[in-house]
């Protein structure tokens, strides 16, 4: 939070994902979406899908395991 708002008591303005974003992530990367393909369709960076999916208690996966990245390599070969 900057000094100014601070200053003046103002709340800081929540940048971020709402409730219906939230649970629309959490579909995506259930489908095998990426962290960084959500984010940057939402406006928001992938850590803060990550940080809000794991809020929720939502398992994360291996980067290794993402069933679309395994499709992309085998069409690449």
């Amino acid at each position: 939070m900057s000094k100014n708002v601070r200053r003046h008591g103002a709340a800081p303005r929540r940048v971020g994902l709402n409730e219906q974003q939230i649970t629309e992530a959490i579909r995506l990367y259930q489908q095998g979406d990426s962290l960084a393909t959500i984010g940057k369709g939402m406006g928001v960076t992938g850590h803060a899908v990550r940080s809000r999916l794991v809020e929720r208690g939502v398992r994360m996966r291996s980067s290794i395991c993402n069933p679309r990245r395994k499709l992309d390599l085998a069409a690449q070969n």
